[in-house]
């Protein structure tokens, strides 16, 4: 699984913003499979405190890829 376009520091969502739209992109010989993931959110901050805060589950489900037959 890999994430293009990902920054130095991972997915970031400025301050005025409030989400951020991703792509996840599968190497075409994966095989099929069904995993469940979880995006973690860190707050850059100079509080001491933990600002981790992690998402839902997220079901990701990788099919094989439809082949098109040919009509002659």
């Amino acid at each position: 699984m890999i994430i293009p376009d990902v920054g130095l520091n991972g997915i970031l969502i400025n301050e005025n913003e409030s989400s951020r739209t991703f792509h996840i992109q599968v190497d075409e010989r994966t095989s099929p499979l069904e995993q469940t993931l979880y995006l973690v959110a860190r707050i850059e901050t100079n509080s001491p405190n933990s600002t981790d805060h992690a998402s839902d589950a997220i079901r990701l489900k990788v099919i094989p890829k439809k082949t098109q037959v040919s009509q002659k």
